[in-house]
């Protein structure tokens, strides 16, 4: 498992046979594989082992491979994502470490260190930085600096982050989220036959121009909403 580890947190992406060997030589599911990743990526950042950047880069990259392959996300697993995830939007360490803790000490049944207050503060702190990057993000999808797909994607898991799933005007989002499951982007092209990857490109545009004008208007919306007020 460390050398996966470590190979991910380099290449930013998983070795799809190194899975199936994991699996088969340990008799688990991939998504249990990849919930015993996340509990020692999260069990050598907090022994100081790993850094933030690599925990990161090796978070996503798992992230990747459960998305382009539909593997369901079990809960350990989406709270350690969400932790370094938290980590990109507001300063890394200091983010993600108690909120690592919080989910490793529920994992196992055990109390965590820190308080609910204090959990509470720096989910508060995160949630601000969270509401900069949505205006952040749904600026650059209009301007066309980032995908529709990788762009809701992207909102999606802004708005898991502050309960907004089934918020209104995160509804578009979630939904092409969910209905572009299937297709894959640049940040798995290397798990793909390249051939198979270009041919599903032609689906990524068709399914883009599709929805790109009721984004927009979606994530002015948004800018709307979220964007700070100027005093």
């Amino acid at each position: 498992m460390r050398r996966i580890i470590e190979s991910a947190a380099v290449n930013e992406k998983i070795d799809p046979d190194e899975v199936r060997r994991f699996c088969t030589e340990n008799g688990v599911s991939v998504s249990l594989f990849f919930d015993k990743f996340s509990e020692e990526v999260t069990s050598l950042f907090l022994n100081n082992l790993m850094s933030w950047e690599a925990g990161d880069a090796a978070i996503n990259a798992a992230s990747g491979f459960m998305t382009s392959t539909q593997i369901p996300i079990l809960d350990f697993t989406w709270e350690v994502f969400l932790a370094f995830n938290a980590g990109e939007i507001a300063p890394g360490p200091a983010i993600t470490r108690p909120l690592l803790a919080q989910a490793l000490a529920k994992s196992k049944g055990q109390p965590c260190l820190e308080t609910d207050e204090e959990i509470d503060d720096i989910r508060t702190g995160a949630s601000k930085a969270c509401m900069l990057k949505i205006v952040e993000l749904a600026k650059q999808i209009i301007a066309g600096n980032i995908g529709v797909i990788a762009g809701s994607r992207a909102l999606h898991v802004l708005a898991s982050q502050k309960a907004l799933v089934s918020d209104p005007d995160f509804d578009l989002f979630t939904g092409i989220h969910s209905e572009s499951d299937h297709l894959p982007l640049d940040d798995v092209k290397t798990l793909w036959d390249p051939a198979a990857f270009q041919k599903k490109q032609l689906e990524v545009k068709r399914f883009e121009d599709l929805w790109r004008p009721r984004v927009i208007d979606a994530c002015r919306r948004l800018i709307h909403r979220f964007e700070p007020r100027k005093t």
